[in-house]
């Protein structure tokens, strides 16, 4: 682990090196929409260890848009920060056989503010590295048995915290629409680093209710896929 962390620090000082190697430009600033398509997954080890039949993950999927602001000091070195309005959301499925069988989701809705450093080369490439702070406005659980067709749902957004802390990664390529707009289209991973609590899969019970759950997990809330945005450029 501390082999690996060095040289994550290593490469991440040579790139900066190299930034700043660069013959400096005018500053910037950038502001813009952008948006994002990912996978949304609530990792807890007391789902993925429990038997697949009672409950289990199905592919989950959630969009964010919004908009950037940024400040560069020179062509290959910024800062960004976003503003998304976005949607987690994680299915589950579940039953031994047709009439128990089910499908559930926990589907979440908030605010998403991803700030990044970011380390561009002069092919239009870009690396950034970052921490995402997120508000909780609303989590809503429901669930349909598949033999009645009947949907049930209901407002679990206490069981869950209010906010989380993650760590982001992410890689993309950047191209000039004209000298001031800028398209950038990406490649982002988010990993929760702080424990969100929340529901199983089966029936909504907290992770936290000592009945079910004697020995409860942490929640991580965990998003990857394409981001992508529209800006313009400022130079100062």
């Amino acid at each position: 682990m501390k082999k690996t962390a060095l040289i994550c620090t290593a490469s991440l000082s040579l790139l900066a090196q190299v930034a700043f190697s660069q013959p400096r430009s005018s500053g910037s600033f950038t502001v813009g929409a952008v948006g994002t398509g990912r996978s949304t997954w609530l990792l807890n080890k007391n789902i993925s260890e429990t038997d697949e039949q009672t409950q289990a993950y199905e592919p989950s999927f959630g969009i964010g848009y919004g908009i950037s602001l940024g400040s560069y000091f020179s062509d290959n070195f910024g800062v960004e920060l976003d503003v998304l309005m976005s949607g987690h959301q994680q299915k589950y499925k579940g039953g031994t056989n047709y009439f128990t069988q089910y499908h559930s989701r926990t589907n979440m809705r908030q605010i998403d503010l991803p700030l990044t450093v970011l380390i561009k080369a002069n092919s239009g490439s870009y690396f950034e590295i970052g921490a995402m702070y997120t508000l909780i406005n609303k989590a809503t659980y429901s669930k349909t048995l598949d033999s009645l067709d009947v949907t049930a749902s209901k407002d679990v957004s206490t069981l869950y915290q209010k906010n989380s802390f993650a760590g982001l990664i992410g890689f993309g390529m950047e191209a000039n629409l004209s000298d001031q707009v800028l398209l950038q289209i990406g490649f982002r991973v988010a990993y929760g680093l702080t424990d969100l609590k929340g529901v199983d899969g089966q029936n909504a019970y907290s992770f936290d209710n000592a009945l079910i759950y004697s020995d409860p997990y942490q929640t991580h809330q965990v998003s990857g896929g394409i981001h992508f945005g529209i800006k313009y450029m400022l130079e100062y």
